[in-house]
């Protein structure tokens, strides 16, 4: 859903997906020659949402994430058969005082009903920029404070009926970074 007026834009955007798979898999146990079916089956939801209020000066969106995840078999019942991963994030923009502006993103991530007590936690991650334009918008300075809370996980993990797969991100702990960007624009001669 989009609504503009003649000062701001008004912004409602929702999704859904739902994701059905199977797997098959022959398992044995150990000493014994016999092979075992398995039949592994996994349903996944997904219902993200956002909202947002877009103007000259201001911006402000919030955003939801809801995944749930139904893994199952036919030999055993799995202990992580129903999954959550839920969050929720604000985001705002908003210019300051002196042609600077600021915007922050505060985000919480969630995770219930895993079999393990390390995979069930909750984050939460803030960013924040100030940035100041200068030389007719051509020289830009930004200071960015990213994951200030230095709560950020670089662990992510996929749960199927066969097991929980556990992926290492690489990612730098909370830092600050200054940048500096200069805007050259050249329009080109005629005929050329």
């Amino acid at each position: 859903y989009l609504k503009e007026t003649k000062s701001a834009t008004w912004v409602v955007k929702w999704e859904g997906s739902l994701r059905y798979a199977e797997n098959v898999n022959f398992f044995s146990n150990v000493g014994q020659a016999d092979k075992h079916r398995s039949m592994n089956k996994s349903l996944h939801a997904a219902l993200p949402f956002s909202f947002g209020y877009f103007s000259k000066d201001f911006e402000c969106s919030v955003d939801g994430r809801f995944a749930w995840n139904h893994a199952f078999n036919n030999i055993t019942d799995v202990a992580y058969a129903d999954a959550f991963d839920y969050g929720a994030g604000l985001r705002l923009k908003k210019k300051l005082f002196w042609g600077i502006s600021g915007s922050t993103d505060f985000n919480v991530y969630m995770r219930s009903g895993y079999s393990g007590s390390d995979l069930n936690k909750t984050e939460y991650v803030w960013d924040f920029t100030l940035s100041k334009t200068i030389l007719k918008e051509k020289l830009t300075f930004r200071l960015s404070a990213i994951d200030v809370l230095r709560n950020r996980s670089s662990l992510v993990y996929t749960v199927n009926s066969q097991g929980v797969s556990e992926i290492q991100k690489t990612k730098m702990p909370g830092y600050l970074l200054l940048t500096a960007m200069y805007r050259i624009h050249k329009t080109p001669k005629k005929g050329e």
